[in-house]
């Protein structure tokens, strides 16, 4: 069961009640909290003279959240990056040095996965007036319409997969 912290109000109350010289057991039923929870709050009230919690132990981030949400948008506005280009783009650029294993890790735990963008054909200018001249030869007319539509066979990749796409006309 994951721990939940409890408000800074509910740990004053507790405070206040063992004050009066309230037990343990008589403060917990009532505001539903673990005798062990009440017996914690007090000690620590009566070791520090605070009831907030410490910073843990523990070796702090060198990396903040901000540079973290550079990476993700770094990587979001150009997907062909690599993990590489996105750290050698953070050295020239913002002057931080972190390893392309570090940069991976912030992808993953941002939800983007390591995927190679597909390259898609040059179509040359030549070939795209040949597409669109065979389109036109293949346009259909809607005659159950009062207006006439033409429908356009979009031909961008393959014969195989033909996708029809109306334009109205003006």
């Amino acid at each position: 069961m994951p721990k939940r912290h409890l408000s800074e109000g509910l740990k004053q109350r507790v405070v206040q009640l063992f004050k009066q010289g309230h037990k343990q057991r008589d403060i917990a039923s009532p505001l539903n909290i673990p005798k062990g929870t009440i017996s914690k709050i007090s000690k620590r009230f009566h070791e520090r003279g605070t009831i907030e919690r410490f910073s843990r132990p523990g070796r702090p981030k060198k990396f903040p959240k901000r540079a973290q949400e550079l990476i993700r948008r770094m990587s979001k506005k150009n997907p062909l990056l690599t993990s590489t280009d996105i750290s050698r783009l953070l050295a020239e650029e913002h002057n931080r040095v972190v390893s392309s294993r570090t940069v991976r890790r912030f992808l993953v735990a941002g939800g983007l996965f390591g995927r190679i963008a597909v390259k898609k054909p040059l179509i040359s200018k030549r070939n795209r007036k040949a597409r669109l001249a065979f389109a036109w030869q293949h346009t259909l007319v809607d005659k159950s319409l009062e207006t006439p539509i033409k429908m356009l066979v979009n031909v961008n990749y393959s014969f195989n997969n033909l996708r029809i796409l109306p334009i109205t006309k003006k």
